[in-house]
């Protein structure tokens, strides 16, 4: 799992919440365009976490870089506070979910989700490709 964020705090809280949840993720955090595109060119992530206004490196930058990477790779918006004008936009640039940091225990699931969608993706895409 690759979390964008600025706040070394923040990172630490939501693997915290998702160690409640069951998941023992291995985790990075990045917080600048460079960390996350030569994190991104690693490979090996199943999901990216962004916070929404992270100095110098937004979700909406977050989303187009990934895509850029990976087209499936699933990209998740966990912010304190998101308008939902922000929210709506943010999904339409191709966000898979927006969690809200008072609702944390939602991330569990929406990765699971979100896993099984890019895994599907993925399997189509090869499917279409042997055609």
């Amino acid at each position: 799992m690759l979390i964008v964020e600025d706040s070394a705090g923040d990172a630490a809280l939501i693997v915290l919440e998702l160690g409640r949840t069951g998941f023992a993720p291995t985790w990075r955090r990045v917080e600048s365009v460079a960390e996350l595109t030569a994190a991104l060119a690693e490979g090996g992530w199943d999901v990216v976490l962004s916070g929404y206004a992270v100095p110098g490196l937004g979700a909406e930058d977050v989303l187009a870089i990934s895509r850029r990477a990976d087209q499936d790779l699933p990209v998740i918006v966990v912010s304190g506070a998101i308008g939902e004008e922000s929210a709506v936009g943010l999904m339409r640039a191709g966000a898979s979910d927006i969690i809200l940091n008072g609702h944390l225990a939602r991330l569990g699931p929406a990765i699971v989700r979100e896993l099984d969608e890019a895994q599907r993706r993925r399997q189509s895409r090869q499917r279409e490709l042997a055609s």
